[in-house]
């Protein structure tokens, strides 16, 4: 990891399946990289063959160098005159070919030469497992000819992500150089992974355009080019919060007006105009029309075009603007988001070079399958926005599931979206894996997943993979910051190190994600913490350990800074900066760790977090009937805060299932399929003003099969809650869901697997206790004692012999914000003992 400092680089050879061995001498192409001034001169490629020239040195213990484009053998760069021309650029297809005498990496520019030489490196062997010097690993090679000859194409034209308000504090601008090398670090690593695209994806432009000073005189003369609200014109200009005026830049354009359009239009291709004589070739296909952020669209509906929805006046802006820019340049595209309060399709057809970047896992009024699905019908092409363990919501606590990336990936392919954008976290612990696998499926979606991250542990980890994947494993798919989770953490660490023995590479790599475990140990003490003067003094712990490990990149070091100074503002005090630099006492204390103390960290986090003899996991597989030790009970009505989805399985023999859900506000019920696919949708309207409180039932046909019911209240989670009711002997299993505190849960019915001899279950916000009556009952009806840990959060329930390989029972459970979750039992309930269903490997 970056220790701003030389880095020893392991020697572990590892070479793919392409690798064919040379059957004459071991070779080095003559030491010779191959490459025409311009070309090895060019930004965009010179880093490349730097690491080229390095790697290829390291691995043969022979010097390589750079020279003319005619020599030979080499390693020869070569742009194809084929690729460059065309009205849209192909910038990151590269072809190679080599056999003994020569490997050849061709395309239309520095860009594709790029992705080939690092596609050829790590073909080799290499390995930028994660961003630093500590973890590339350079095999040692004699021969690095390679016999190839093929065409590589990204599955996906745009791959890119972003941390979370960047690399640099919003309080510490450029004063901290940390930031600088965490930035320089991250950059070379994405551009090693391959990150990139062919065209830039859209970002908000509506506020450029009503700050431009040569577009306001236009505006206060026609402010009829506004869009209309509440029968007058937006304002051009608004108070800001210190008092003065400025620009309304939130203000959207009147999309009934044909003199705003064209305004906003010509304004648009003007700024693609100059965009395209800057040279960057990703800016040469896509122009963005993205509006403002926010709301304020036009109500006056009768003068708007379609619907007059804020989709209709987005997508008819985009349109118009589509028309014009490829008349001007064809082949190009404009882009915008589907976000907000232009989420929803538009009610008229879209022009073919409109592309289309949905949002759909946040924000959004319907379900994501539903959404993506209704959108893959009516746009051409599609690009997606997604949050990837951002440090605003997750901490940078582990909360990305690297297991199931390539599921979700092959989906999005198979739903037209071509470009994938993730809001993120610059944190490595958190994300770095998470990244480095999203790199290579985006590149090919359809390679083995699974060996992609064997190769990975395996790597970067040796003989000390074993605990370091069942760390890694256990936190993709159930992490939870609790004492038992810390506990099972120390101890993986603890066995991995004493595994990597005197291996210094793997030990530095072990240590940078002890430092990362004792930021989620201060993270769950600073939650455990009541009183404020501790808590406060607990929050300047945290920012110290983050400045002293900045260096490791396992945490986005000034986003957690920036998030934690909002609710303890003395932080900036203690660690501050002015227009002359740092300034605080906090500074003079900052130290960048080194291995005696990740030694001293593991230690203690190993003596203040014994390991519990509690089993942590998760389950999978089909879900199937679970044993029944209970009789039939009728299903009672069950309240959800926001959306839910639950499993349901219609068996052979029936055709039909019935729902009935309350109208205290409107509703869409979906079903989808094993594969996504909407089946059914119906709409569950509100009850009148003055009306008395009734249930609408519904009744769907459908053939037996497993599917998925979505239940969305319009206006998600601020509706308040909706309560639903399953026909009686209905197999539901419902997964993760809310309960408002002022309908807790009916009883739900759990699967505690054979063996299992303390159940852990997880409360978020803990268990309330202004709730009377929660309890967990054994199989016999009897409330079982419960033993909580971390403030109420974790309950610990010894299962007695015999009442394990049995179905469980709690009731009255409140969890209004985040889902409680089952730590070591399956997490399915059902609504009556005899129908619930668990995954197969519970059995």
């Amino acid at each position: 990891m970056l220790r701003f400092r030389p880095a020893a680089v392991a020697a572990l050879a590892l070479c793919l399946s392409l690798i064919v061995a040379s059957p004459a001498a071991a070779g080095n192409y003559g030491g010779k990289i191959a490459a025409a001034a311009d070309i090895a001169a060019s930004p965009a490629l010179a880093p490349a063959i730097a690491d080229l020239k390095l790697h290829l040195s390291k691995m043969t213990s022979t010097p390589f160098e750079v020279v003319d484009q005619t020599a030979a053998p080499a390693v020869r760069l070569m742009i194809d005159p084929a690729r460059r021309g065309g009205p849209v650029p192909d910038l990151d297809t590269f072809r190679i070919k080599g056999d003994d005498a020569a490997l050849t990496i061709s395309s239309g520019g520095p860009q594709g030469l790029s992705n080939g030489v690092y596609f050829y490196l790590e073909q080799l062997g290499v390995r930028w497992l994660m961003p630093g010097d500590d973890w590339i690993v350079t095999p040692r090679r004699a021969d690095v000819t390679l016999t190839i000859d093929r065409t590589v194409t990204p599955s996906f034209a745009v791959r890119t992500y972003a941390g979370t308000g960047g690399f640099f504090s919003r309080r510490w601008s450029r004063n901290y150089a940390g930031s600088a090398a965490f930035r320089d670090a991250t950059t070379d690593w994405k551009r090693r992974l391959r990150y990139g695209g062919s065209y830039q994806l859209g970002k908000a432009v509506g506020e450029t355009f009503m700050a431009d000073p040569k577009i306001l005189p236009i505006l206060e003369a026609h402010p009829d080019y506004l869009a209309s609200v509440g029968g007058k014109s937006s304002p051009i200009y608004v108070t800001k919060s210190d008092g003065a005026s400025g620009p309304n830049v939130t203000a959207k354009i009147n999309a009934g007006n044909a003199e705003a359009v064209k305004l906003f239009c010509s304004w648009a291709i003007d700024r693609f105009r100059a965009a395209r004589a800057g040279g960057d070739p990703a800016t040469q296909r896509v122009m963005s029309v993205e509006p403002s952020d926010g709301f304020g669209y036009g109500d006056n509906a009768a003068d708007l075009p379609g619907n007059g929805s804020g989709s209709d006046q987005s997508f008819f802006i985009a349109n118009e603007c589509a028309r014009e820019v490829r008349k001007e340049f064809p082949g190009t595209s404009v882009i915008l988001l589907a976000y907000a309060g232009h989420a929803e399709p538009p009610s008229f057809p879209l022009e073919p070079n409109v592309i289309v970047q949905v949002a759909p896992y946040a924000f959004q009024e319907v379900p994501p399958q539903k959404f993506i699905a209704d959108w893959t019908r009516k746009a051409n092409e599609m690009a997606i926005y997604d949050y990837w363990s951002i440090p605003d919501w997750a901490r940078d606590e582990p909360s990305f599931n690297y297991l199931t990336l390539a599921e979700r990936l092959r989906y999005w392919r198979a739903s037209k979206i071509d470009g994938v954008a993730a809001e993120t976290t610059f944190g490595l612990g958190a994300m770095g894996l998470g990244h480095y696998i999203a790199a290579h499926l985006m590149w090919d979606v359809d390679q083995d997943a699974g060996a992609l991250i064997d190769d990975w542990f395996e790597t970067a980890f040796g003989p000390a993979r074993p605990p370091m994947r069942r760390m890694m494993d256990r936190w993709a798919t159930s992490f939870t910051l609790t004492s038992l989770e810390l506990g099972r953490t120390f101890q993986d660490l603890a066995e991995a190190r004493r595994l990597a023995g005197a291996d210094p590479a793997v030990g530095r790599r072990i240590d940078d994600f002890v430092a990362y475990a004792h930021y989620l140990r201060l993270r769950l003490e600073l939650d455990g913490e009541s009183d404020p003067a501790e808590r406060t003094l607990k929050a300047h712990g945290i920012v110290q350990h983050l400045l002293d490990a900045n260096g490791s990149m396992m945490m986005h070091t000034t986003r957690l800074v920036d998030l934690l100074a909002r609710k303890y503002p003395t932080i900036y005090a203690d660690f501050g900066a002015t227009d002359r630099g740092l300034s605080g006492p906090g500074w003079l204390r900052v130290r960048p760790l080194d291995a005696a103390d990740a030694e001293r960290l593991l230690e203690d986090g190993l003596r203040r977090y014994p390991a519990q003899d509690v089993a942590l996991r998760t389950y999978s597989g089909e879900l199937q009937l679970a044993p029944s030790n209970g009789g039939f009970a009728p299903s009672p009505a069950m309240p959800v805060v926001g959306s839910i989805d639950f499993n349901l399985t219609v068996p052979a023999g029936r055709d039909r299932f019935r729902l009935s859900v309350s109208r205290r506000v409107a509703s869409v019920i979906t079903i989808f399929d094993t594969e996504r696919r909407e089946v059914d949708s119906r709409v569950v309207s509100k009850t009148p003003a003055g009306a008395p409180a009734s249930d609408q039932e519904l009744d769907f046909a459908l053939d037996p099969g497993r599917y998925v019911v979505n239940i969305h209240p319009d206006g998600g989670r601020k509706a308040g809650y909706v309560t639903f009711r399953t026909e009686p002997g209905a197999a539901v299993t419902l997964r993760t869901f809310l309960s408002p505190k002022s309908a807790p849960s009916p009883r739900l019915y759990f699967f505690v697997p054979p063996g299992l001899k303390r159940l852990a279950i997880y409360y978020p916000l803990g268990v309330f206790e202004g709730v009377r009556g929660f309890n967990v009952f054994r199989p016999d009806g009897v409330p079982a004692p419960i033993d909580f840990q971390d403030g109420r959060r974790v309950l610990l329930i010894d299962v007695p012999h015999g009442a394990d390989g049995k179905i469980w029972s709690l009731t009255r459970s409140v969890s209004p914000n985040e889902p409680f979750r089952m730590l070591n039992a399956p997490q399915a309930f059902s609504l009556s003992p005899n129908t619930l269903m668990i995954p197969r490997d519970a059995l």
